[in-house]
């Protein structure tokens, strides 16, 4: 999902509007720019947000698109970055099999 509301009802954009709080997990930046889209996960309960060039997304999906941890079997599983203590956010995974 990008943060496009055009042609949205009222109630439809204002629960969008809630969810998509916040902005990029990896840069922190709120702004999304025509060449480096703000792409939201639409995993049940995922709140992340990432830019394109922020999480290597090459084209952003016509329909719904999952982070790297809502593609994961693992995802039901409280998993943790190998580098800080974080349990959330844009995880992918490591080449040793962990997730940062």
């Amino acid at each position: 999902r990008v943060a496009i509301t055009a042609g949205m009802s009222s109630d439809d954009w204002q629960r969008k509007s809630r969810e998509m709080i916040g902005g990029c997990c990896v840069c922190l930046d709120e702004t999304g720019w025509p060449d480096n889209k703000l792409v939201y996960c639409d995993g049940g309960g995922c709140n992340v947000a990432v830019h394109q060039a922020c999480y290597g997304i090459i084209s952003v999906p016509e329909g719904s698109w999952f982070c790297k941890r809502c593609e994961s079997q693992e995802r039901q599983v409280r998993l943790k970055c190998e580098l800080c203590p974080s349990k959330d956010g844009a995880l992918k995974r490591t080449d040793n099999g962990g997730w940062a």
